[in-house]
């Protein structure tokens, strides 16, 4: 959990996501550095893709 300040605010990135796995890794790592003076989190939300998806997804949340 993160404990944000009065006056800040949390950035919720939701990503709807089908077959991407060619491109999840690359959009997370630049929503990463885009975002890195913001308390943020990522959401990725998996529509029953039928490629690796769900495997890479799984990686970055297990990657530091």
């Amino acid at each position: 959990m993160i404990d944000n300040k009065p006056d800040q605010k949390l950035v919720s990135i939701v990503i709807p996501t089908f077959n991407a796995d060619s491109t999840i890794v690359e959009l997370t790592e630049e929503l990463v550095l885009v975002f890195k003076s913001f308390d943020f989190e990522i959401i990725i939300v998996n529509d029953c893709s039928r490629d690796n998806t769900h495997d890479k997804c799984c990686l970055l949340y297990t990657s530091p």
